[in-house]
């Protein structure tokens, strides 16, 4: 089987522009797709992504960005990873920046184990946060969440999910769907805007343009990223 070295794919959103560096090196909001299955049990993985031979494999990493207004939007992010080795321990951690005009809500988590069944929920004690500039004040505004999950059997699954509400659209958060350099299941980016706020974008393979449909009062932009798509590039 053609094997795939996991580059990075990033887009950037900047000041409502669509910007896309797309870097993938491959050698020669927040339902599911239709067919995955919720439990993401270890034994439903493709044989393709399995044959990898991964340290963890990406299940699903789904993110939406929705204007509310000129000056309101909200970020959601799930993203669920299945651990299979100790090499892909540290998707245990999740790390959320955030500040006075991107506030954090939401902030929750769980452990599946190798069958898909839920073993462990995410707990306060199980997070921490810091200043993001330094390590002394409690008081900067610059502030990041620190929340980890681990399991000591392989596999397992680990899944997060958050909320940032931005005061103010300066700094379209981006997307780096293969950054973390494992393999990728399925990951989604949808951009929700009023239908008369005008989103330029530039995209380049593997990536593409994204699927737009409008109901007349907003306009939503989906670029989604799956295995088959990489496996057969």
């Amino acid at each position: 089987m053609q094997k795939i070295d996991w580059g990075i794919v990033r887009i950037a959103f900047l000041g409502g522009v669509l910007l896309a560096i797309i870097a993938p090196r491959l050698v020669a909001a927040q339902e599911l797709p239709e067919g995955m299955s919720a439990s993401f049990s270890a034994a439903l993985l493709s044989p393709a992504l399995a044959d990898l031979n991964a340290g963890a494999i990406v299940r699903a990493d789904l993110r939406r960005f929705e204007v509310k207004s000129l000056g309101e939007a909200v970020y959601r992010v799930r993203r669920v990873v299945t651990i299979l080795d100790a090499r892909g321990r540290d998707e245990g951690q999740l790390v959320v920046e955030y500040d006075r005009l991107r506030m954090l809500r939401n902030l929750d988590g769980l452990i599946r184990d190798a069958g898909g069944k839920v073993i462990r929920k995410l707990k306060k004690s199980d997070t921490n946060d810091y200043s993001a500039i330094s390590s002394y004040s409690l008081y900067d505004d610059n502030r990041m969440r620190v929340a980890e999950l681990y399991h000591d059997a392989y596999p397992y699954t680990v899944e997060f999910s958050y909320e940032l509400a931005f005061d103010g659209l300066i700094g379209w958060p981006a997307w780096y769907p293969l950054a973390s350099g494992w393999p990728v299941e399925f990951t989604r980016y949808e951009v929700v805007a009023p239908a008369d706020m005008v989103v330029r974008h530039v995209a380049e393979a593997p990536v593409g343009e994204p699927a737009v449909r409008s109901d007349g009062r907003v306009t939503t932009y989906t670029w989604t990223i799956t295995a088959t798509d990489l496996l057969e590039a």
